[in-house]
């Protein structure tokens, strides 16, 4: 499944995991370092009870380091323009 498939299974059905399981395997099968691909990736094993300590202090890191990146991409799928600075 391509990316844009991916996205488009994530938002037709926010309740399921499978999908956006997958695509941060795919972002994390690009680049293992991939900062949206470990943040989906820890924050699912949160939401499932299975993080430990380390997982979910690394899920809060990396949301706090993505907050402006995710706040623009979702503006902009709203319809404003606006870039964070």
């Amino acid at each position: 499944m391509h990316e844009p498939a991916l996205l488009a299974a994530i938002r037709a059905d926010p309740d399921d995991d499978v999908p956006r399981m997958i695509y941060a395997d795919m972002l994390l099968s690009k680049n293992p370092r991939d900062r949206r691909g470990l943040l989906i990736h820890d924050q699912l094993a949160v939401a499932q009870g299975v993080a430990p300590p380390a997982i979910t202090n690394r899920a809060n890191q990396l949301l706090e380091e993505q907050r402006a990146a995710l706040r623009a991409a979702i503006l902009r799928d709203l319809g404003y323009a606006w870039e964070p600075t």
